[in-house]
């Protein structure tokens, strides 16, 4: 069953420049992965400190397996020094047959 994740992270004016080509990078890779439908940027960190996507997944357990990727881990951790709180999830939507 499809699922979208909210990704939502505040990221400090003086370190947007650090963090735009890094969010940048994790959407390009995210492209690529197996259960991976889409991601939408309804708030780019380029204008805002509040950067927040949804990214729709196949199923739960696609997004838990990228999530649990090296390459999501690796990538995560260099975000996440970046920024003023942690990364916030939520699922804000699911398919119903």
């Amino acid at each position: 069953m499809p699922v979208t994740i909210q990704i939502r992270r505040f990221i400090p004016p003086h370190k947007r420049y650090l963090a735009v080509p890094l969010l940048d990078r994790v959407r390009e890779l995210i492209r690529h992965q197996n259960g991976h439908f889409y991601t939408e940027v309804l708030c780019g960190p380029e204008v805002s400190e509040v950067s927040i996507e949804n990214s729709t997944w196949s199923s739960m357990a696609a997004w838990r397996n990228w999530k649990s990727s090296q390459e999501w881990q690796k990538a995560q951790a260099r975000i996440e020094d970046l920024l003023e709180s942690r990364t916030e999830y939520s699922v804000v939507a699911t398919a119903t047959r």
